[in-house]
């Protein structure tokens, strides 16, 4: 009898633990991951096995040389496999948590509007091309994100439609 009671207590105890806690918390390390794909969906697409973002002129407006939207400048097309590189900071504290994520693409080309063409694929003599970045830090205050492309440019990047990116 007294089994009998632990069973029925322990069958209707187990619903009701699993209701009310949820969801499993996801671990840090998968919430930078998770913040720094959120961060570089601002500004690159996802072409097929292409990651796209454009460069626009948005220095010529300042100085009031165009009016409207700023002039699309150049398109970077970074291609797969793309790899992510996660690490934990050494001198973050016992309270805060502070992670870096790198973006690495094998090859990238670039299309210039001037030219009107694709330049071929650069495949940086067999090494990983660094072209983004993101700080993620969790701590007392709350979330902290930043983020930086490492492509030199002139202008700024602005997120684009697969359809815009030219063929070739």
């Amino acid at each position: 009898m007294h089994r009998l009671c632990i069973m029925m207590f322990l069958a209707l105890a187990l619903p009701f633990t699993l209701l009310v806690r949820g969801e499993e918390p996801v671990p840090n390390e998968q919430r930078a991951l998770r913040i720094s794909e959120a961060e570089l969906a601002r500004s690159w697409t996802r072409c097929g096995r292409m990651f796209v973002t454009t460069i626009v002129l948005t220095r010529l407006q300042r100085f009031g040389l165009t009016r409207g939207e700023p002039q699309l400048f150049a398109v970077y097309q970074v291609s797969e496999p793309i790899r992510r590189q996660l690490q934990r900071s050494t001198g973050a504290s016992r309270t805060e948590e502070i992670y870096e994520v790198r973006w690495y693409a094998q090859r990238y080309r670039t299309w210039y509007a001037l030219l009107g063409s694709w330049t071929p694929w650069h495949e940086n003599q067999g090494h990983s091309i660094y072209f983004f970045r993101s700080m993620v830090q969790f701590g007392k205050t709350g979330l902290t994100v930043s983020s930086e492309q490492l492509l030199n440019v002139l202008g700024e990047f602005k997120k684009p439609s697969c359809r815009a990116i030219p063929h070739g």
